[in-house]
């Protein structure tokens, strides 16, 4: 069959008793039509960390710093 990766719901599935010793199949009540309009399965990718170029990545070495140990002013 085709090469596309689609989402179903588990309820989407029939379980058929295998043959002759042989492991249950899974099977799905859809026509080849209503597989090829379904939607792309979109893997889950993780963001990616970004870095500031400055030390080593993951080490807390990038990132903005205050420019002084001076405390923020506060207001009245």
């Amino acid at each position: 069959m085709g090469a596309k990766e689609v989402a179903l719901a588990p309820k989407s599935f029939d379980v058929v008793p295998g043959q002759n010793g042989a492991a249950p199949k899974l099977k799905i009540s859809m026509s080849k039509e209503q597989l090829t309009e379904a939607q792309n399965f979109a893997r889950y990718e993780p963001p990616r960390p970004t870095t500031t170029g400055s030390g080593p990545a993951g080490l807390g070495g990038g990132g903005m710093r205050p420019s002084s140990n001076t405390p923020p002013a506060s207001s009245k």
